[in-house]
């Protein structure tokens, strides 16, 4: 788990407001000690509290495309997770099959819910995506690039498997969310988590599942970085 930068200077003070409809984050970084104290009185004020949240929560266009498990308050797991040896050469695309997601607050919320799922019902040791890919065009760390996942059995130990938050058997993913993947795999290839020349199987093709839906799987057959290796014909 990633642990969040430290402020170079200051002191930082960070909102989190959750319950079972929304999620809120946000820092503010104070360059003194009496700023910060001002701030913390202010926001003893009732009101005061909500609408700072609000404020902090509409800047969003610098945040990195990877939400580390840190930062959308991820359980740890039950039991250890094995790691996996890198880079790998499979990449396997699921979806959730849940509802689809299309900002961050709703995003973490999906995921959190995800990995509940997993873990309490089946008995899984974490979620079991290495990542999430979310409806607002970012990326959310499940296993990681080195977890060993749970997503489709027989590859776990040598594939990346990547959940697309939502179901995908009549619409297919958002553009952003496509762009979201794109920019995942090149970090992984840049950071030698995955090989240059990976290849990108539907989980469907592995295993008897329907995921990531007909018309999900219409799209990646286009890519041309997909295996059309299938059990079924094999």
């Amino acid at each position: 788990m990633t642990e969040p930068a430290k402020p170079h200077d200051g002191f930082q003070i960070q909102f989190s407001y959750t319950n079972k409809d929304t999620y809120w984050k946000r820092s503010i970084t104070c360059p003194t000690a009496r700023q910060l104290i001002i701030l913390l009185i202010l926001l003893s004020t009732a009101g005061l509290l909500g609408f700072a949240i609000k404020v902090y929560l509409d800047s969003t266009q610098d945040e990195p495309i990877l939400i580390t498990r840190f930062d959308w308050l991820a359980q740890p797991p039950a039991t250890p997770v094995s790691t996996i040896k890198t880079p790998l050469a499979l990449v396997i695309i699921h979806h959730t099959a849940t509802s689809p997601c299309d900002s961050k607050p709703q995003c973490i919320l999906a995921t959190r819910n995800i990995q509940e799922y997993h873990i309490a019902s089946k008995g899984w040791s974490d979620i079991g995506y290495n990542f999430l890919i979310g409806g607002d065009g970012r990326a959310y760390e499940g296993r990681g690039w080195t977890g060993c996942g749970a997503h489709t059995i027989g590859y776990n130990n040598r594939s990346l498997g990547v959940g697309f938050i939502g179901t995908f058997t009549v619409d297919q993913p958002a553009e952003n969310q496509l762009r979201a993947f794109d920019r995942l795999t090149k970090m992984g290839v840049e950071s030698g988590y995955l090989v240059e020349d990976f290849t990108i199987f539907s989980a469907s093709q592995l295993s008897g599942t329907k995921s990531p839906g007909e018309a999900f799987a219409d799209v990646i057959k286009t890519w041309s970085r997909w295996n059309n290796y299938s059990i079924a014909t094999n």
